[in-house]
């Protein structure tokens, strides 16, 4: 009698401990890529062209479809649409305060790539923005705030 009853426990204890394990599979929400493109961004790369180090320029996705951050000089702020990997902006607002030379030429470029994005991609915890041929024009990391 003890036999059976020590097995009976141990199938009723194994048969919820499987429950109790698919429901946590089932209840893991999936992420869809515009929820990963939500956050701050670093801009590492400008068309394979490194970011001067010290005037960083950030990319600032909220989920209000709002993209605002700055080119190493100048704040921006527009809004932003997806669907699906595509991704579009519209008209963009800047400050105007002049710079170094240098960081000049790197907002000018950054303008105007960010005014050629059409899609973008998520791929090794990088953010790839791409034109419409499918080249890579910014190549930003996430910034993980603690």
């Amino acid at each position: 009698m003890k036999q059976h009853l020590s097995l009976i426990t141990i199938i009723v204890t194994s048969s919820l401990l499987v429950a109790c394990v698919s429901n946590q599979h089932q209840s893991l929400p999936s992420v869809s890529n515009e929820q990963v493109l939500l956050g701050q961004w670093q801009v590492i790369q400008l068309n394979d062209i490194g970011v001067l180090a010290q005037h960083s320029a950030s990319l600032i996705f909220t989920d209000k479809n709002k993209l605002t951050g700055t080119t190493g000089c100048n704040n921006f702020h527009t809004n932003y649409t997806t669907n699906k990997e595509a991704l579009s902006f519209s008209m963009l607002a800047t400050t105007r305060k002049m710079c170094h030379e240098k960081l000049m030429k790197q907002e000018s470029l950054f303008l105007q790539n960010l005014g050629a994005v059409n899609s973008y991609q998520i791929k090794d915890q990088q953010l790839l923005l791409l034109n419409n041929t499918g080249s890579t024009i910014f190549t930003a990391q996430k910034v993980y705030i603690k």
